[in-house]
């Protein structure tokens, strides 16, 4: 691949959102693009690439744990919980303790069952949505105190985010850690032929991943002010936006920081989700938009993962 075309794959994100603005920024001048209305994008966009670090070496590594969306929720109120009792530290602690415990869960699963990890997924999310539902002891939902919702408004939302974004971002390209993820991503086996030990690095990408729900749920919950039980997978739903982001990111990792596309890929479809809103398309044809979207970029990143090299 020359310079040249190299160049303009790495435009080609950043050029699409800006074609995705104007195209529904002509369709409604009045209601799309509003200064209020792109502040509360970017910081959505901000918050669920929280949820999509996590995710994106897992994914890297072939692992798709679907029980990310149910231990956020989990993290959530559990932080919630400890706050009425020893303030911000068991607001903080609380979930991010919570969301590493239970993916370290996850991980004794995953990792040393031979047994699919989106079957062994589907019943941890089942036993999850049913603490979540145990939790909120009959009520809806749980809310946090007015006096911690500042984690989940500007700037400290965006300050959040941003830390986790640029600490995934060294991650991946700059540790150790991202080069063995890159490498057992393109082969397991060579890879421990290779002295990797692979066992370590996932369980490592699940304990980061759990770190990351724990934040995600803090955050979320002090955006929102409460965080509600799921049930019937629901949850599961929470992860398909971060998880596109992540495939987005594996796609144009070979031409760009991959969290850096990771991000730009939550913007990309916040943006065209608040695009198909403003011009009154039902939620139904949004979920089968989100749904093609899907599609294409697991294509996609397949495609960019079977030429993946780890040198």
């Amino acid at each position: 691949m020359n310079i040249n075309s190299r160049k303009l794959k790495s435009v080609l994100p950043f050029l699409a959102i800006v074609l995705v603005f104007i195209f529904f920024k002509i369709l409604q001048p009045d209601r799309f693009g509003t200064a209020n209305s792109m502040s509360i994008l970017i910081q959505q966009a901000l918050m669920q690439s929280i949820l999509g670090c996590g995710l994106y070496f897992l994914n890297e590594m072939g692992i798709f744990d679907m029980t990310l969306g149910a231990n956020m929720i989990i993290s959530a109120m559990v932080g919630c919980r400890l706050s009425e009792v020893c303030g911000w530290p068991g607001l903080i602690l609380g979930g991010i303790v919570t969301g590493v415990i239970i993916a370290i869960i996850g991980s004794l699963f995953m990792t040393r069952l031979p047994i699919n990890p989106m079957i062994i997924s589907v019943g941890l999310i089942i036993i999850y949505e049913a603490v979540s539902t145990m939790m909120t002891q009959g009520a809806y939902a749980l809310q946090v105190a007015d006096v911690y919702r500042a984690f989940g408004k500007a700037p400290w939302n965006i300050i959040i985010s941003l830390a986790v974004l640029i600490l995934s971002s060294i991650l991946a390209r700059y540790t150790k850690f991202g080069l063995y993820v890159n490498a057992i991503g393109s082969n397991a086996g060579i890879a421990k032929g290779m002295g990797i030990n692979v066992l370590k690095y996932k369980s490592y990408a699940f304990i980061f991943a759990g770190a990351c729900a724990g934040v995600s749920g803090i955050v979320n919950i002090c955006y929102s002010n409460s965080m509600g039980a799921a049930s019937g997978l629901s949850s599961a739903s929470t992860i398909f936006t971060p998880l596109m982001a992540c495939m987005f990111g594996s796609a144009y990792k070979k031409f760009m920081n991959p969290i850096l596309a990771l991000l730009i890929g939550n913007l990309f479809m916040d943006m065209i989700a608040n695009g198909l809103l403003t011009n009154g398309l039902e939620s139904s044809l949004q979920n089968v938009f989100i749904g093609i979207m899907l599609l294409v970029l697991v294509h996609s990143s397949g495609n960019a993962r079977k030429y993946d090299v780890s040198k």
